[in-house]
């Protein structure tokens, strides 16, 4: 978008932290003295915000003045009001030096004066000496130190950083044989590009700076509940990291998921609806917050578990980080961790005593059990999205232009050669993508063949290395029921608990609304339990107990979700889904059974008629009155253990 300022000049509005100027595009008017225009400066100024949409004002017309030497100028004034308007952290004014001038370029900072921060100078000194064109001079010859110069001008009234970049013209005019306007070009833009993420990081990581929640909601959808709008200039790696939303007014704290919006500018963000009430944030209130990076943990190299270990819920990880450093300073004191993967974005939770850590492991290396690997999706994601798509369409085809041409080589000789040997000649690697995930509706299909499923998922490795990430589950601090924790307890003993971790997805469409769970026949037999028994649901630190009904058809449930193994799944409805805190259809939750309700019901089936039977015997009826009371607090706790022992023996071990 281009707003018109006076007529001599115009600013390209953009977004960043970084804003760039070129004062000398046209003739301009020093002393009296006519200088000829710098046009190489507007031409970089214009191509870099098309690149990378970053604000730039450019001189368009000669009105006899300078605006890097006059004393009063409506180009520098429109400067520092936009600069403070949109949050501007950086100002790159954009000079050409003479052709016969040795330098390749000179910084000006009037001796460090026009800088505010550490990194700006040292970023754009790294990006132009990498060029390897010529020397990078600073503060030599011109220092950019007069008071009416766009760069000390700007860097006080705006109390931002500025440099006046003086680039030699041999290397921006084609005339010259030392012509290197793209090369300058992509080191300003990968200069731009690192500062902007360095000022993004202080901004979103609850440094000084706090961003505002502006009147913006965005389009809530199932899954996306706790999702974030931020500016999509800062964020452009959509499975980063994880990240935590504060609200400091009103003391609340949650795990969010961002998610890129053009709409936004620096320091502001957009919320849905669940977002506003957990952080209790009123209707257009003048909130402030903190984005701040959550601690995490990455590993990029997924190991099976261990076979003393297959059948437990441990996850086995390295204590060496990929990035240095040691994985249990980063992850202590919480007593809940969730495990994501970043391409499918499938999850699941784990105690802290089931994270095991083992010195003997490379760093990035996490060890997972057959179940455990089917839970983080397997390498496959239930969607598709289109950027993901193009790099695994564009894969393939390079795959298979190799294959082509491999018969007139002797061996293989890069990863793509491997790929296409482990694929069976018969198999169209487009045709089982497209068999997968249909272009017009990218979600995940089912009906792959074993060969084709094995080839696709080696595919998406290659396209997408494994990235697993862990990080501490915020909870919020709420006082145990200690009866209730003692009953549970001698519930469990009696009865025997049984636990499997299965996929949340929806129920029946016509159960959206109730307050009953669906699981296969399989998995209740697994768990010991009947039809119209309860089951616990556990979320992080939330349960719910309700009744639990078996899969009858299998096709309505998989008509009302995206793909996921029939078995590794549990139909919730929005009620309970709501009571847990679920917000994401890609979680996992704990499913227990209701061993109380177990418990209540043998005793209300058998335990009690066997009581009465013994109450109602004639050599009971002269004893004194408490010899009853004590024969059947000793009697009715083995009849109940013992009358449970089929429900015990009737459950698995996951």
């Amino acid at each position: 978008m281009i707003d018109q300022m006076p007529d001599d000049f115009e600013i390209l509005q953009g977004k960043g932290f970084v804003m760039l100027s070129a004062p000398h595009g046209v003739e301009h008017t020093r002393a009296g003295r006519v200088k000829p225009a710098e046009v190489q400066t507007s031409d970089l100024a214009r191509d870099l915000h098309r690149s990378l949409h970053c604000p730039v004002i450019i001189k368009t017309k000669s009105n006899d003045d300078d605006p890097n030497y006059d004393e009063h100028s409506p180009y520098r004034d429109a400067l520092v009001d936009y600069v403070k308007e949109n949050d501007a952290r950086v100002v790159f004014d954009l000079h050409q030096l003479s052709s016969e001038r040795e330098a390749a370029f000179i910084l000006g900072t009037a001796d460090g004066k026009n800088l505010r921060d550490d990194i700006t100078l040292s970023t754009l000194c790294r990006c132009l000496e990498d060029l390897g064109i010529g020397a990078v001079l600073v503060d030599e010859v011109f220092k950019a130190s007069g008071p009416n110069t766009v760069a000390a001008s700007t860097a006080k009234r705006a109390d931002v950083s500025c440099i006046q970049i003086e680039i030699n013209s041999k290397y921006l005019c084609k005339d010259f044989p030392e012509y290197a306007y793209d090369r300058i070009r992509d080191a300003l833009e990968e200069c731009i590009t690192s500062l902007n993420s360095n000022f993004a990081d202080h901004v979103y990581d609850g440094g000084s700076t706090l961003v505002r929640v502006v009147d913006e909601t965005l389009p809530v959808q199932d899954g996306c509940l706790y999702s974030v709008g931020v500016p999509s200039v800062f964020y452009k790696e959509k499975y980063a990291t994880p990240f935590q939303l504060e609200c400091p007014k009103q003391s609340t704290l949650m795990d969010i998921s961002i998610v890129p919006q053009d709409s936004l500018g620096v320091g502001q963000i957009a919320i849905t609806k669940h977002v506003q009430r957990t952080l209790k944030i009123a209707d257009h209130a003048d909130y402030e917050v903190f984005i701040r990076k959550a601690p995490y943990a990455r590993f990029d190299k997924i190991r099976v578990q261990s076979i003393d270990k297959v059948s437990s819920e441990d996850v086995v990880i390295s204590t060496k980080m990929i990035e240095g450093g040691a994985v249990q300073e980063l992850l202590e004191g919480a007593d809940l961790f969730g495990i994501k993967d970043v391409v499918t974005n499938q999850s699941f939770i784990v105690k802290a005593n089931h994270l095991v850590f083992d010195d003997s492991l490379d760093a990035g290396v996490i060890k997972l059990n057959r179940r455990q690997r089917i839970l983080l999706g397997e390498r496959l994601p239930c969607r598709l999205e289109d950027e993901l798509r193009q790099q695994v369409v564009a894969y393939i085809k390079a795959e298979e232009q190799v294959a082509g041409t491999s018969e007139e080589q002797p061996a293989c000789e890069n990863t793509m050669q491997a790929a296409d040997q482990e694929k069976p000649r018969s198999l169209d690697g487009l045709a089982i993508l497209e068999k997968t995930y249909p272009a017009h509706e990218p979600i995940r299909q089912e009906g792959l063949s074993h060969p084709e499923e094995a080839y696709l998922r080696k595919v998406f490795e290659r396209c997408f290395p494994p990235s697993i990430v862990i990080k501490p589950i915020v909870l919020r601090k709420k006082r145990r029921n200690i009866f209730k924790r003692i009953g549970r307890w001698i519930a469990n003993l009696y009865v025997g608990k049984s636990t499997l971790s299965l996929m949340c997805r929806r129920p029946y469409a016509n159960d959206e609304n109730d307050r009953a769970v669906r699981m296969t026949k399989d998995n209740m037999a697994h768990l010991g339990i009947d039809e119209m028994d309860n089951v616990i649901i556990s979320y992080k630190d939330k349960e719910c107990i309700c009744q639990v009904f078996p899969i009858e058809d299998e096709s309505k449930l998989q008509a009302n979700n995206l793909y996921t193994p029939i078995d590794m799944m549990i139909g919730i409805p929005l009620p309970i889904r709501t009571e847990l805190g679920i917000t994401d259809l890609d979680s996992t939750v704990k499913v227990d059974r209701d061993t109380a309700f177990i418990m209540k019901k043998c005793a209300n089936e058998q335990v009690i008629p066997v009581l009465l039977a013994l109450f109602s015997m004639n050599f009971l009826q002269d004893c004194p009155f408490y010899v009853p009371i004590i024969i059947f607090l000793v009697i009715a706790p083995i009849i109940i253990y013992v009358n449970l022992s089929s429900k015990r023996n009737s459950r698995g071990k996951y």
